[in-house]
């Protein structure tokens, strides 16, 4: 057989073989072939070994992004000043709440309580009656009486004149710093005036006024009769309510964004250490040597995601929670709540970076993503965070893209925490009025999305549909069988591959200068019988490397047809309809380029190869383990390495001890048809003639 076509043949460059024929080897029982969740864990074990190697790197990984949120914010925009201007740090919210009327309910401290306070029923009150209202004030002065020096009564008959209770209560405090006026609309709604603080502006975080704030609503939950149900140190309004008391007035814009927007810078720059080494493993190749030992692409992405999620994911997501809260950035709300707005946040952007990892094929584009994303997502979500009237929309780009959603939590957890008064976001108590469910619900969504955007881009390109990119040249019946192109083979030949009219033309590239496409393969024909070594021969650019690519489903057959008769699993033909990975689990391939995992050693690189493909001989009583050891060994020995070198960095190797560790696993399993592409490219003359053996 040859290719038609080839001109100026030189030695053998390319060796599809079947090295080995049926035999009582073949016979004896064999491990399975793993399934896709054996080979996610395999692969999983493969990334710890190599962390194990580089801790410097996982560490960094790990805290890079917490680390530079801390850096960045040091805190200054959340500090709560106290009487004296210092600042101070309120204590987190209880698990616990209770709320009344327009108020929240949490343990707060660093509180102050006035030296004398006055109770009043305000006029603008349809909830009392005269002898009511009487009893109300003369049970909470009860309440007050051993917390506070002085409880005095404001009542209907102490009013003087017309003077309304508001305007008495002005009266009554007017120039005192440490005496304060509570009026009743209801039993559960009230006016504090207080004018301790001339010629500046109060805010509800006083120390005065949140400690009147606390006994009085702790006097009201207990005239309620839910005494000692909840420790109340404190109550807050809500931001809605906080939006009407303020007349209108928004929340500081540098409040709401700007915490949002570091986060948002903190995920790309931990995202840079993530998507390394994705990128890293397919500019080496790495990939597709995965993928010919019958490893699914999707499996390969989505196991990466899952190792990042459950190592170092979870401990980020712990650190950013510890900084979040610690360094007053939100530390009202519910600890759970900030881990698991961080964590989804973590996980959308794993499967993200999975993503970008194999469609992207610079490394440098691949690292400055991140940050393009990051800036791209602060322009969408900035205006539609301060706007708040297309919260659909915010939600929609938050299950879409991670840094929209962090800047989404980190707004509404601002709001709650700082500009909501100290309420915080807890379960069960505002999370859903807050927006924190659903941009949860959200992040839930998009890394469904994320898994299908995965699963479909894998299903593409296992099952992309035979065509010629750029109409290559098309192949007449007289011109694909001729005769005298072919040696006859014998009438018991048992072929085990067979090529027939296959074509392959490689797209144009470019963008301003486009170039042809290049037709490479012609209706190329081929077959080889089992036990046969074959090889053929072509100058450079002839389509030898296209052909073996093709054969083993690494290129998909734009036309023709190439067929396997397995020994066992029958007549297979390439094509869309088959999954790819059940034939090349029955296939060796020795590609080009060599093989480098990390800090693996040969014989850990065969090991986790032979893991992965699976149909390696069990004699019996041997264990599965001992088994794949027993295959290892024995291709180190066909192979014919010096001592000491299989358990070297194959990184360390010369070229062509690296050669043979590509070829002892293209052997492992014993397939039925063995590729070898330059097999003995760099080795020495020795190490080459005992490649030429063992292939002979």
């Amino acid at each position: 057989m040859q290719q038609k076509g080839s001109e100026d043949s030189v030695p053998i460059e390319v060796a599809p073989s079947t090295m080995t024929t049926e035999s009582p080897t073949q016979q004896q029982q064999r491990t399975p072939r793993p399934s896709d969740w054996e080979h996610a864990k395999i692969l999983m074990k493969k990334n710890l070994r190599v962390d194990c190697t580089q801790r410097r790197l996982v560490f960094v990984r790990t805290f890079i992004g917490p680390l530079m949120l801390l850096l960045w914010t040091f805190g200054i925009f959340f500090n709560y000043p106290d009487q004296n201007g210092t600042a101070t740090s309120s204590s987190s919210a209880a698990a616990e709440t209770a709320s009344v009327g327009d108020y929240i309910f949490y343990p707060g401290e660093n509180w102050t309580y006035p030296a004398s306070i006055v109770l009043a029923v305000s006029e603008d009150s349809i909830d009392f009656e005269a002898e009511a209202a009487e009893d109300f004030l003369s049970t909470m002065q009860s309440l007050l009486d051993p917390y506070v020096s002085s409880v005095q009564l404001l009542n209907e008959t102490s009013v003087n004149g017309n003077a309304t209770s508001e305007e008495e209560c002005n009266t009554v405090i007017s120039g005192s710093s440490d005496t304060v006026c509570v009026s009743f609309l209801s039993a559960s709604s009230y006016h504090i005036i207080f004018d301790g603080m001339p010629n500046t502006e109060l805010s509800p975080s006083h120390p005065v006024l949140a400690g009147t704030q606390q006994l009085v609503n702790t006097a009201i939950l207990n005239a309620s009769g839910v005494e000692n149900l909840y420790d109340a140190n404190n109550i807050q309004h809500t931001p809605d309510k906080v939006f009407l008391y303020q007349k209108g007035k928004a929340a500081p814009t540098g409040l709401l964004i700007t915490p949002g927007m570091l986060l948002s810078l903190a995920f790309a720059i931990g995202g840079m250490f993530v998507l390394g080494p994705m990128v890293n493993e397919k500019l080496q190749l790495v990939v597709d040597s995965l993928l010919l030992v019958g490893v699914k692409r999707r499996v390969y992405m989505l196991q990466w995601v899952a190792y990042y999620s459950l190592s170092s994911g979870i401990l980020t997501a712990i650190a950013l929670t510890l900084v979040s809260i610690f360094w007053n950035l939100y530390p009202m709300s519910n600890a759970g709540l900030i881990f698991l707005s961080h964590y989804l946040a973590i996980v959308q952007f794993n499967l993200m970076a999975s993503f970008i990892s194999q469609i992207v094929n610079q490394e440098e584009l691949a690292t400055g993503l991140p940050w393009l994303l990051s800036f791209v997502s602060m322009a969408i979500a900035a205006p539609l965070i301060l706007l708040d009237t297309v919260r659909w929309l915010l939600f929609i780009f938050s299950a879409v893209l991670p840094y929209v959603a962090a800047m989404t939590y980190s707004a509404i957890y601002t709001n709650y925490d700082v500009w909501g008064w100290n309420t915080g976001v807890h379960p069960g108590s505002n999370v859903a009025e807050s927006g924190i469910l659903a941009v949860t619900v959200a992040q839930i969504v998009g890394i469904g999305l994320w898994i299908c955007t995965i699963c479909v881009y894998s299903h593409l390109l296992e099952r992309r549909p035979r065509n010629s990119p750029g109409g290559g040249e098309s192949i007449s019946p007289e011109r694909s069988h001729r005769k005298d192109a072919f040696e006859d083979l014998p009438s018991d030949a048992d072929v085990v591959l067979s090529m027939r009219d296959v074509l392959h033309t490689y797209p144009g590239s470019g963008y301003f200068r486009k170039t042809d496409p290049t037709p490479v393969l012609k209706g190329f024909d081929l077959d080889v019988c089992r036990g046969e070594c074959f090889g053929f021969l072509g100058h450079n650019g002839a389509g030898k490397t296209t052909t073996i690519k093709v054969a083993t489903g690494e290129l998909h057959l734009q036309g023709g047809q190439v067929t396997y008769n397995f020994a066992a699993g029958g007549s297979v033909q390439l094509s869309d309809d088959i999954d790819i990975s059940n034939v090349q689990a029955n296939i060796g391939v020795c590609p080009q380029g060599n093989i480098a995992i990390g800090k693996f050693t040969a014989r850990e690189t065969l090991d986790l190869f032979a893991s992965l493909k699976g149909r390696v001989v069990v004699d019996e009583g041997q264990s599965y383990e001992d088994a794949i050891a027993a295959e290892v060994q024995r291709r180190i020995q066909d192979l014919k390495f010096e001592e000491g070198i299989v358990d070297k960095p194959v990184e360390t190797l010369s070229g062509g001890m690296k050669r043979k560790v590509a070829i002892a696993t293209a052997l492992l399993g014993d397939p039925q048809v063995i590729f070898l592409d330059e097999p003995t490219a760099g080795c020495d003359p020795f190490s080459r003639r005992q490649v030429w053996e063992l292939i002979i």
